[in-house]
């Protein structure tokens, strides 16, 4: 693997200087050094760091080549960048490293468990072929060995029954017992289904049967299946070729019970999750966020607390975020008679954090318009059914009350927005502004046909810049 190793890292630097000019590039979202980066993996809180692998081409900004790039961090804001973790062996048994999770094995050994890619599986499209194998690593996370006996799973663990597209491992501890589950379907179906498997020392692995299926029948499989206990439930989130979906409900051992699903993230540009556990119990669930400039592609989303309260599922940026607030303004309107339109003063700037509260009485609609050199863009809220338009996409939110204040939490990173919406809901776009003559982004909040009051901060937001550069281990 080290050869493999050293001829990406070569690539790698050779792009560099390509993206350090960038105007479009993220200053606080993590990104790589260059290049291509897609779905976060292996998320671990290890000896007070948290740890993110992720889907990388050290050579290229567009998929493919697929290594396992590797960064930490103390507060999920700043990061270092780290030695890539895995990189496929070659034509033609391991032609990529897919997805996958890590791991602190019972005897403190950290373990990787990843899908394996090969010329069988991507020649029919990974239909059949692919295999779940497993690297071990040092003390620090640093070095990594693919397990001479790989796989660890292979196809023949479900007997005569065929699983195609199967793929995307996520393992966790259930009391005395390790249990993984996979993404895959059955053939001449694409409907998605997860499969659960049962090991007690991570090397030997059982088949349990279906964890879930799902119930509409969209017509589409599933993908990066993650699931974790969530207060006294279990949550299971799958990205379906499409919005990232989640379920909560109960887990008996073998199969996952719930009544309903809702969609995680309304944007296209978010897919791919993965999560972590810190020493303070939280679950921070990150996704993979389509953006892309000049010599890059990828990046991570905002790191969000996930948590159950009074049987709702919050979704919430991480409070460590606030540390790179910096210059403050507030902002109040209060309109006592039925205005045809009001806003504030315009927010300026391409780093940017955005708090608002509209509680209008009456309001055709509200929300901010963003606006470049030649693009209005609209972030709109139609009441009182409240659906949501968020530039080119639009949905109708799935928790919001048709009465009541609205929270909008947004947050612009120069080509990627995330807004929060009362702590239930998240849209993820990401655009390019044109900004070669007015230079800055202006964000104008409105109100069309309303009666109340709103009213905001804002922040500038500080750069993240991650730390370190890839290199050997």
């Amino acid at each position: 693997m080290q050869p493999r190793l050293h001829k990406s890292t070569r690539a790698l630097q050779k792009s560099i200087p390509k993206v350090q000019n960038d105007p479009q590039r993220p200053r606080y979202h993590f990104l790589p050094p260059a290049n291509w980066m897609n779905d976060p993996n292996g998320t671990i809180f290890y000896r007070g760091e948290y740890h993110l692998f992720y889907q990388f081409n050290p050579a290229k900004p567009k998929w493919g080549n697929l290594h396992w790039g590797h960064a930490k961090s103390t507060d999920l804001v700043h990061w270092e960048h780290l030695p890539m973790a895995l990189a496929p062996d070659g034509f033609p048994g391991e032609m990529h490293c897919w997805s996958g999770c890590c791991v602190i094995a019972d005897d403190d050994t950290p373990m990787i468990f990843y899908t394996s890619m090969n010329l069988q599986a991507l020649l029919t499209r990974a239909k059949r072929g692919p295999q779940q194998w497993m690297a071990t690593g040092s003390p620090d996370l640093i070095t990594w060995k693919k397990f001479p006996d790989n796989p660890i799973l292979s196809e023949e663990i479900h007997g005569d029954q065929v699983v195609q597209q199967w793929r995307d491992p996520y393992v966790w501890k259930e009391g005395d017992q390790w249990l993984m589950v996979l993404a895959g379907e059955y053939p001449g179906e694409k409907r998605g289904r997860i499969f659960l498997y049962r090991s007690l020392d991570l090397l030997e692995w059982a088949y349990v049967g279906l964890l879930a299926t799902d119930p509409l029948d969209r017509g589409r499989g599933w993908e990066c299946p993650n699931y974790f206990k969530l207060g006294d439930k279990y949550m299971l989130v799958v990205s379906p070729y499409g919005s990232v979906i989640y379920s909560v409900g109960e887990f008996d051992g073998q199969t996952h019970h719930t009544d309903a699903w809702h969609t995680l993230d309304h944007g296209k540009a978010f897919y791919a999750t993965n999560t972590y556990v810190d020493e303070r119990g939280r679950v921070i669930l990150v996704g993979w966020v389509k953006a892309k400039g000049q010599g890059w592609a990828g990046c991570l989303s905002l790191p969000r607390e996930i948590a159950l309260e009074d049987d709702k599922v919050i979704i919430r940026p991480v409070s460590e975020l606030q540390a790179l607030r910096g210059a403050h303004q507030h902002f109040e309107r209060k309109l006592d008679t039925l205005v045809e339109s009001a806003g504030t003063a315009p927010i300026f700037g391409e780093r940017v954090e955005i708090k608002a509260y509209f509680d209008l009485e009456l309001a055709q609609a509200f929300g901010f318009k963003l606006i470049d050199d030649e693009t209005e863009y609209l972030i709109r809220f139609d009441s009182p059914i409240r659906n949501v338009q968020v530039f080119d996409e639009q949905t109708q939110l799935q928790f919001v009350p048709e009465k009541g204040p609205l929270e909008v939490h947004l947050f612009v990173d120069h080509s990627v927005l995330e807004i929060f919406i009362n702590q239930r809901e998240v849209f993820t776009v990401a655009f390019r502004p044109q900004l070669a003559e007015t230079h800055t982004l202006r964000i104008a909040p409105f109100v069309e046909h309303g009666r109340g009051s709103f009213w905001l901060d804002a922040w500038r937001m500080g750069e993240a810049p991650v730390a370190g550069s890839v290199k050997m281990a």
